[in-house]
């Protein structure tokens, strides 16, 4: 990676004594951190091309090639500097005992594998053009072991910008799969911008596919040393059983379409809360529910004799599926007189030629969402309007 430099002089500073050198200067670096860390064979090289000018080389690379560094640039008598780097490649899995060593702020719970390159130019005084270079990241994962928010991305694809001088940067990341507290994605894409002053990492927007649908993420911050999540999941098209472990008991599978939106809320300390949301039915897609068998869920408002009963008790044992007309599951409702976490109303008919019963279904929940569900079962089923 070669980028071009122009070098501009200073206008009114006193002259630099360069001595004239030319020569090079080599050794060996033993990184800090690990138990046999990479040993990094470097040198330095000088020349005098003319009396004001001196230029320089850098060269680094490990025995194993786990990092290969080549760099250049000119000095000259006016003050006027110029560098690039031109080679910048990084195993980070081999480096990371070091980097632990040297950044005690990175996180214990943050595992890297993967290849890092980079590239960048600049001059002095920074003032005059702000240096600044180019890093991508590819071809490696990353696992993220929260407690209550297991991540990891796979095939990660990352590339950007860094202000050298503020070590700010602004970054796309891609990924071609992962998991996600237990659910698979695929096709990651976000935005990211770091922030050196306040150490912040910001997340301007995060898309990913997931269980047959879209789910983003409005932007949210991130601090790295202390890491705290607040934010909201809007998903389209997403598949209802997903929301299986949400749902109440009395549901054994759930096939349809949902959209809506959750939010949530994790800390290490706290672990992972559901801060409420809305799921419905997606417009103009249809859904089922099979009930998981309950004697009397729905026959017992119904004399034995009816011709409904027998009907009815398949769909109560989870012989005969129910097609979904309406559903909405309100998670975390705000300013409920009950107190409940979620609220499940669904309106259907039992996928039976030999009844038409329309059948509505209440389903209170109480408790925390992330703990064991209970189940209110009070008014919970009705049907024939």
């Amino acid at each position: 990676m070669v980028g071009m430099v122009a070098t501009a002089g200073v206008g009114g500073a006193a002259p630099w004594p360069l001595p004239p050198i030319d020569g090079a200067f080599s050794g060996e670096f033993v990184p800090p951190g690990g138990d046999k860390p990479p040993i990094v064979a470097w040198q330095v090289a000088v020349k005098s091309p003319q009396a004001d000018t001196r230029t320089f080389s850098v060269d680094a690379t490990s025995a194993g090639e786990e990092l290969v560094l080549a760099a250049d640039g000119r000095v000259k008598a006016d003050r006027a500097a110029t560098w690039r780097l031109t080679e910048g490649r990084l195993e980070i899995a081999p480096w990371l005992p070091t980097v632990r060593f040297l950044v005690p702020a990175w996180p214990a719970a943050l595992t890297v594998a993967g290849t890092l390159r980079g590239s960048g130019h600049g001059q002095w005084p920074p003032e005059s053009a702000r240096p600044s270079g180019t890093v991508k990241f590819d071809g490696g994962g990353i696992t993220v072991d929260w407690s209550e928010l297991p991540l990891s991305f796979h095939d990660v694809a990352l590339e950007g910008s860094v202000e050298v001088a503020s070590s700010d940067a602004e970054v796309s990341l891609r990924a071609a799969r992962g998991e996600a507290v237990g659910w698979a994605w695929s096709d990651l894409s976000a935005e990211l911008g770091w922030n050196a002053a306040d150490g912040l990492l910001a997340v301007k927007q995060v898309q990913v596919r997931a269980a047959g649908g879209v789910v983003t993420s409005g932007p949210f911050s991130l601090d790295p040393a202390e890491p705290r999540l607040d934010l909201q999941l809007h998903f389209v098209g997403v598949q209802l059983e997903t929301f299986a472990r949400l749902l109440p008991d009395v549901v054994a599978e759930a096939r349809g379409e949902v959209s809506g939106n959750v939010g949530l809320t994790w800390s290490a300390a706290d672990g992972l809360t559901i801060k409420g949301g809305q799921i419905a039915l997606r417009e103009g897609s249809s859904a089922q529910l099979r009930l998981r068998p309950t004697p009397g869920l729905i026959t017992n408002q119904l004399p034995p004799q009816s011709p409904a009963f027998e009907p009815l008790q398949r769909v109560e044992m989870g012989k005969t599926p129910l097609a979904v007309r309406a559903l909405l599951l309100a998670l975390e409702p705000a300013d409920d007189p009950q107190g409940r976490s979620a609220v499940l109303r669904v309106e259907a008919e039992p996928l039976d030629p030999g009844i038409k019963a329309p059948i509505i279904i209440n389903v209170n929940v109480s408790g925390p969402l992330n703990q064991l569900i209970k189940l209110s079962m009070d008014d919970r089923v009705k049907f024939g309007g």
